[in-house]
Parts: C-alpha cells; structure tokens; sequence
C-alpha cells in the first residue's frame, strides 16, 4: 500500500510510505522543468500587445484592437446614447480624490443643452482648435456678438456721434417681419 501526505509547510515536497518505508520527494525541479514561458506584454512604441508563448511570438496592433471596441466599451465613456453630431466632454464628479471611477466622458449635443441665456461662448479658430470667446471688457453694458471688420466674430457697443453722418442708417426692428432693418438717415 502506497499513502502519499503533503508536508505541513511545503506544498511542492510530498511524503510516501510504501510497506512502512518512507520516502520524501521533493517535485520543485520537476514543476520547474514543467513551468511554462508565456507573458503578456505592452510595446508602446510600437503600438503592440506582445503574446509570447512557448515557440512563438503573437502579435495585436493597436488598430486591430481598436477595430472591435467601440467607446462606449470603454470604463469611463458613456457612449451608448450618443445622437447624431454630438461631442464629448469630461465630467469630473468624484469629489475624493480616491474615488475616481463617478469621472468619466459624456455625450453632448446641442440639442441637449439650449438656454436663454450663457455665460461663454465656444467656436472655433480658422484651423478648427476649439475656442471660447472672452466676456465683454464692460460685462454690466449691453453688447451685441457678431461678425466683426476683422473678419472675426466678436463684440460690438454702439458708438455714440455728435451728428449724423452722411450716409448713415438707422436699424429697427420690424416686429411684424420679425427682423432687423435698416433705414437711410433722411432717406
């Protein structure tokens, strides 16, 4: 009869008695010999993840990753409810520095978030970089935002003059064709 015991504070040495003959036997070399060579790697310059098993070498790009996630795969997107022509911006919640799992990227769409009234303005530069125009340089006068003599849109103040000057208008609001129009000064 054959009794096999592992020892109490050696998991990879086990003890036999075979017809009242004890043996001990060590198996760290044979599980050694056994262990495989595999990992796992990241090769960031290359852009890579590196499989490496026993003979041989695999190989993901980036691209082939990134082919089969979508953002909304990703932990901090919430992406599933995006509409059409809508950006994403970072909401930051967490309020411990610990605890950073409530921040994540949200959709946004214009349509979302119309108001009456806003204290910033964003566009874009003549290359595309968003851009947020600054408040007026009188925030408590009245201002209106439009294109400027800069080609550039901006704010504008009415100037105040002495007299008329020739060739002057006048604009008012037409409140039954719900425009502004303008109108020659003595015309």
């Amino acid at each position: 009869m054959i009794d096999v015991q592992s020892l109490p504070d050696d998991i990879l040495t086990l003890s036999y008695n075979f017809n009242g003959v004890g043996t001990t036997y060590d198996y760290r070399s044979m599980i050694k010999a056994g262990e495989t060579d595999t990992s796992l790697s990241v090769n960031v310059v290359n852009r890579v993840l590196k499989y490496m098993a026993e003979r041989h070498v695999d190989t993901i790009s980036a691209k082939e990753l990134g082919s089969i996630l979508h953002l909304a795969d990703l932990g901090d997107v919430e992406g599933d409810d995006i509409d059409n022509y809508s950006l994403l911006y970072y909401k930051k919640d967490a309020v411990d520095e610990c605890d950073k799992s409530a921040n994540r990227w949200v959709g946004w769409n214009a349509l979302d978030g119309q108001a009456n009234t806003m204290s910033l303005i964003m566009g874009f530069t003549s290359t595309g970089s968003p851009i947020s125009l600054s408040s007026p340089s009188s925030p408590s006068q009245q201002y209106l935002l439009g294109w400027n003599g800069s080609g550039k849109v901006g704010w504008t103040q009415a100037k105040t003059v002495g007299s008329v000057p020739a060739n002057a208008y006048q604009v008012y609001w037409d409140d039954d064709a719900k425009e502004f129009v303008k109108v020659k000064v003595g015309a």
